[in-house]
């Protein structure tokens, strides 16, 4: 599949621009802006903000993968919405009460708010960005349509393309003249 091909998908999957900018977020928050700010929201909420964004892509490329996701289709509300309240009861309310993860995990509801965030801001880009570029490509299609209808001058007949004028060219070669129709003019090339 080629870039361009991707904007004319209903969904791009691992490559998405909404999941490639999470990606390199994630690695330029990781990497030099904690390093850089020694608290608050890059190192508290940030990778809670992307998750949505991040992680749906990667689940519904995966169910495409083994055919349970048969249309690439903008993700669904349902698409969006189940991962967000697994994820917030999982991570923020169930992991955070066993034994094993009590100490890796830390259940606070900001969290969930964060990841609802995320989901509410990935669900109105990327409709917003498939129907612009869906939109995009509907012109583009239409434009090439009327352009290749369009009759030049001079190519022998006169500009007129109607079906009825068809049917009058086809009914004169046969040696027939259309009733009530005034000759068709033919101009040489």
């Amino acid at each position: 599949m080629n870039r361009a091909r991707c904007h004319t998908e209903s969904f791009c999957y691992l490559r998405d621009p909404l999941f490639l900018t999470c990606v390199a977020l994630y690695f330029v928050n990781r990497l030099v802006i904690k390093r850089l700010v020694p608290d608050g929201f890059v190192h508290d909420h940030f990778n809670d903000l992307i998750c949505i964004p991040f992680w749906v892509p990667i689940m519904l490329w995966l169910q495409k993968s083994v055919g349970l996701r048969p249309v690439p289709a903008i993700p669904a509300t349902s698409e969006v919405f189940i991962p967000l309240v697994v994820w917030s009861l999982v991570f923020e309310l169930w992991l955070p009460t066993t034994r094993t993860f009590a100490g890796y995990s830390t259940g606070d509801y900001r969290d969930i708010l964060w990841y609802a965030i995320g989901a509410m801001l990935a669900a109105c880009w990327w409709s917003w960005w498939y129907r612009a570029h869906s939109e995009e490509t509907e012109v583009h299609q239409q434009k090439t349509t009327k352009d290749a209808k369009k009759v030049p001058q001079g190519c022998g007949v006169a500009n007129t393309t109607s079906t009825t004028s068809r049917e009058a060219a086809t009914r004169r070669s046969r040696g027939r003249q259309p009733t009530g129709q005034a000759p068709i003019r033919v101009e040489s090339p």
